[in-house]
């Protein structure tokens, strides 16, 4: 644990920056009070801090000195662990509700009253709680209450819930969809916030996800640590968790109050797996019935995994996305899941709900196996001695074996057998390897959090700040040059060179010159170096510095997670997520700056996590949402839906020495295909260059 006063001067987390998990290149609602308190009508300068204490408070309104108190703690976690952390940086808070604003549905005589002004019975709550405006829909008799202030939804759920004649009650609800967010829930001892990256198939439902806890207590905000759970796999739960969920519990709780129906659906009985390709299987059932007063169901929550799904093993499996409505009571209904791995066993099931939100029983259980993929192979830790399943970079040594950077050591897979390299059997000073590379005699470089280590197949030496000229011990990326040197990109920001005898060592201009982590490096076609930071990218030809920002250049961002030199010299700089407001890739041919995104160009993603330049001069974007190519005239994409690849989040690309392509993904392991022009993708014509 972590803890910091206020009033201490803010001073970089460098031990938290390896903690992170890094790319390459890299209820009902409250109950009606019997007095209900005024409300307090001024509205507060900082809107998320307001929005949250409202949230979190559970009041109509939220008291002031919680709104100071959560506006204090978020801009003190922002300025104490921004740098090491950009995710508490960047996400801000959004509420699941639109504050003043509830949703309700009438019977139908009480309906025709609403809207003729003749129903009384909220008159004395509408006064209370400042009613503003009515507006009506003609499905289900719903009625929509606006306030002039701010008030808490849950609270007016709860107020208007006892109505005579009102079916149920709803808030009125906020941004829909999942997404990357700031959650927060109000302990005896303060508030505590959950900050969580999540990413696969949002906004329907992140399928993956990151979390950073913090929490506050008197004047100090202790920082509790990290989780990222595996939905197909066992993973450590830290103790903090039970507590942290009580914030995404919050979050999602539902003021609902439903009069009249209590009854679910009906459950499937009949779901059957059937048509399986090499990514997809087509689901089919009979629409149940709703046991309610509409006798029909709504909505569907279909979920899958590769282990048997029971009640206790529902929430751990991956929910699928764009489902049908059902239909009629009796009729056929039947979907088809994309985006499967191939050659795998995967296990369905199916829940039905009601417009009240009434879920049914659990379905029976149907099963179905995908089949090969041709030329694709998939190495996870499931069914290889690969050490994790996450793999942030990958080199490929003279020999042709092919080395892995993932969180639990580097791992080598010679074409037969795998061995995988730790702390407790190597030279590696920390576990959790952030890039590789193979430098012009062959020696194996790997970049920890702790410092580099080199392996010239034969024995290990380790660099540290303390035991060599090393500039620092967090180290995220190395390049090597034709001369036999290596660069090391290093927070601070720094960079260090080791020509194989001496360290020469440098800090690197920057617009921040605390902290700043050096996220790329990159060795020109003329020996000059690139580094990419996280505001602005330096350029250092043995004697000068060059500095290009957004201000005088045409970066799009300055935070360039990955600098690519293509054969022509042209220098293609990534700035690795679209959700920060980064988003492509802009091209440098020391001349002109082009840019590159998904509305212009064959890209995937505006995410991008790396680029490899391939042997025949071609460009691979590791993204978000699958692998890109570019062979300088077209684009071509590969993802889950149109080949074998195991998961759209690449972080990393090589290509092997007899010409196969490798993609590391972020928790899936890795694919490799033979022959990439053998199989048939997508394709795009490249607009705007």
């Amino acid at each position: 644990m972590q803890v910091r006063h206020y009033r201490r001067s803010v001073a970089l987390l460098l031990g938290a920056i390896a903690a992170v998990g890094l790319g390459t290149c890299t209820h009902r609602g409250t109950e009606p009070k019997d007095e209900p308190e005024p409300l307090i009508h001024e509205l507060w300068p900082d809107e998320e801090a307001e929005l949250m204490a409202l949230l979190i408070s559970g009041k109509a309104s939220a008291p002031r000195e919680l709104y100071d108190r959560v506006h204090t703690d978020l801009a003190f976690i922002r300025q104490r662990w921004g740098d090491s952390l950009p995710i508490v940086r960047n996400l801000v808070f959004s509420p699941p509700f639109r504050a003043g604003r509830i949703e309700m549905s009438a019977d139908d005589d009480v309906y025709i009253a609403m809207q003729q002004g003749r129903y009384t019975a909220w008159d004395s709550l509408n006064e209370l709680y400042g009613l503003t405006g009515l507006s009506f829909g003609e499905w289900l008799n719903m009625v929509f209450l606006h306030f002039g202030t701010r008030v808490n939804p849950r609270v007016l759920t709860s107020a208007y819930q006892g109505l005579p004649g009102i079916r149920w009650v709803y808030p009125g609800w906020g941004e829909v969809g999942d997404r990357p967010r700031l959650y927060g829930y109000l302990q005896t001892s303060g508030p505590s916030y959950l900050f969580r990256d999540g990413w696969g198939d949002c906004p329907a439902g992140c399928i993956y996800s990151h979390y950073w806890y913090f929490q506050s207590v008197g004047d100090t905000v202790a920082y509790l640590g990290e989780f990222l759970p595996s939905w197909d796999s066992v993973v450590p739960v830290p103790g903090w968790w039970t507590e942290a969920r009580k914030c995404i519990g919050l979050y999602h709780a539902e003021a609902f109050w439903e009069r009249q129906d209590s009854a679910a659906p009906t459950p499937v009985t009949d779901l059957l797996a059937g048509n399986p390709a090499s990514n997809s299987v087509t689901l089919s059932w009979t629409t149940p019935y709703d046991g309610g007063s509409s006798g029909r169901a709504t909505g569907y929550d279909l979920r899958y995994a590769k282990f048997v799904i029971a009640d206790s093993t529902w929430a751990m499996a991956r929910g699928a996305y764009d489902l049908p409505r059902p239909g009629p009571p009796g009729s056929p209904d039947h979907f088809t899941l994309q985006g499967l791995e191939s050659n795998t066993t995967y296990y369905f099931a199916i829940k039905t709900t009601d417009y009240a939100r009434n879920w049914s029983a659990l379905s029976n259980v149907a099963n179905a196996a995908t089949i090969p993929s041709p030329g694709w192979v998939i190495y996870d830790t499931s069914n290889s001695d690969l050490a994790a399943n996450q793999v942030s970079a990958i080199a490929v040594d003279r020999d042709g074996s092919l080395w892995f950077a993932t969180d639990s050591g580097a791992c080598r897979y010679d074409g037969v057998g795998w061995t995988t390299y730790t702390p407790v059997n190597s030279g590696l000073p920390y576990e959790r390897v952030t890039a590789i590379t193979v430098d012009s005699s062959g020696n194996k470089w790997f970049a920890t959090g702790a410092g580099v280590a080199r392996f010239d197949g034969f024995s290990w030496t380790t660099y540290r700040r303390a035991s060599s000229g090393l500039a620092g011990d967090v180290v995220l990326s190395i390049a090597a040059d034709a001369l036999g040197g290596v660069w090391f990109g290093i927070v601070g920001p720094k960079t260090s060179y080791y020509d194989g005898a001496s360290w020469t060592s440098y800090d690197i201009p920057s617009q921040m010159t605390r902290g700043n982590p050096v996220w790329t490096v990159a060795v020109d076609i003329d020996g000059s170096v690139w580094f990419g930071t996280g505001v602005d990218v330096s350029k250092f030809d043995g004697t000068d510095w060059a500095i290009y920002t957004k201000a005088n250049s045409g970066l799009r961002a300055g935070a360039v997670r990955c600098v690519a030199i293509d054969r022509g010299g042209a220098k293609w700089m990534a700035y690795g997520n679209s959700n920060y407001g980064m988003n492509g890739v802009t091209r440098f041919d020391g001349i002109t700056w082009t840019q590159f995104t998904p509305d212009n160009s064959g890209l995937a993603s505006g995410t991008v996590n790396s680029i490899t330049v391939g042997p025949s001069g071609e460009l691979w974007f590791a993204t978000g949402n699958g692998a890109t190519r570019w062979d300088g005239t077209a684009w071509s994409t590969f993802h889950t839906g149109n080949s074998g690849l195991v998961s759209n989040d690449v972080l990393s690309i090589a290509v092997d020495k007899q010409g196969g392509i490798w993609f590391g993904t972020r928790d899936r392991g890795v694919s490799r295909i033979s022959e990439p022009s053998a199989i048939s993708v997508a394709t795009a014509t490249i607009r705007g260059y």
